[in-house]
């Protein structure tokens, strides 16, 4: 594996949801730094690209079952599947897809990393290996969720936002190897639209070292994702290590998913590949920071964020329930 495996004025309705998202944001505010289109260069640390959640779980309420019609998927079911050797090449899932960098015009340019939607208030975050976006701002992302042989079934949603761990921004800590993106709905969709309405969202939980996890991720040579699953172990202190092959350049940011459910292909993300190694350097052993308390802290400020800035832009955050 190479380096990547890569208004002013409120609506009255908006000041409760406002007033909420603050208490929350400000006493995260030290803990992360965030950029927009208009501040640029704001988190440009390096990895496996191309070019920690408290014990339990978090969960805003239970993912929602996608809306549209979903991506060829395997005969097998993935907790029925047995622990494998090689990732295995399908349709892919609803909530995993890759990032790409925009090229200006309406075709999609060559992704280069993966990503999830993860459960949230606003519905619209996203969450990937913070060494993805080294070099990169905000307004040159897009994500697909769902992506495969060239289509976007769910949409191509901008990037707006993307948070990362101050620990990260100040080291690129390996253990801090985690971002969230907020993301904007495609112009044919309708007003308010949110990610996680169309594809549901994988809950954020804490770690699942020597249990067995089922990774979903975009190598950069192939035009859909692959899926595997085997154990995470415990690697090095705070490192979750996955054997199984063909994870190259593009894995970076695949989610390794627990308790996955067999109807609707969602479950726990307990890490994103990234971490040690930026993810690793061979394509058969891949890494992951173990989720804990920091992961955790930051999930909660950049959700907070996202309410916030739903309200100041006129846009509702999806209510609880």
């Amino acid at each position: 594996m190479t380096p990547d495996r890569c208004r002013s004025l409120l609506p009255a309705m908006a000041w409760a949801p406002l007033v909420r998202a603050l208490a929350v944001a400000v006493p995260f505010a030290l803990t992360l730094v965030m950029t927009t289109p208009a501040d640029g260069d704001g988190i440009r640390l390096p990895g496996r690209l191309a070019v920690t959640a408290p014990a339990g779980k978090i969960s805003h309420r239970a993912p929602q079952a996608p809306q549209a019609p979903r991506a060829p998927q395997p005969q097998s079911q993935p907790q029925s599947l047995p622990l494998m050797a090689a990732g295995r090449s399908f349709g892919g899932t609803p909530a995993v897809g890759a990032l790409f960098v925009r090229n200006g015009s309406a075709a999609l340019g060559t992704h280069f990393c993966s990503a999830s939607v993860v459960d949230s208030p606003s519905g619209n975050l996203v969450l990937t290996a913070a060494h993805c976006l080294n070099g990169l701002a905000a307004d040159q992302l897009s994500f697909v969720p769902g992506y495969h042989d060239g289509l976007a079934p769910y949409g191509v949603w901008a990037v707006r936002r993307m948070i990362t761990d101050q620990r990260w921004a100040a080291s690129s800590d390996p253990d801090d190897d985690f971002a969230f993106l907020e993301v904007s709905p495609p112009a044919r969709l309708a007003w308010g639209a949110r990610v996680q309405d169309i594809t549901g969202g994988e809950v954020l939980g804490g770690e699942s070292a020597g249990g067995p996890v089922t990774v979903i991720g975009y190598p950069n040579s192939r035009r859909s994702p692959i899926f595997c699953r085997n154990r995470a172990r415990p690697f090095a202190g705070k490192q979750l290590e996955f054997a199984c092959d063909g994870y190259a350049e593009g894995t970076s940011g695949s989610p390794l998913l627990a308790d996955v459910n067999p109807a609707t292909w969602l479950g726990t993300v307990v890490g994103v590949i990234g971490g040690y190694e930026r993810g690793g350097h061979t394509s058969d052993v891949s890494y992951a920071a173990r989720f804990g308390g920091a992961i955790g802290a930051l999930y909660q400020a950049a959700s907070a964020l996202s309410v916030w800035a739903a309200a100041v832009g006129g846009r509702p955050a999806r209510p609880p329930g």
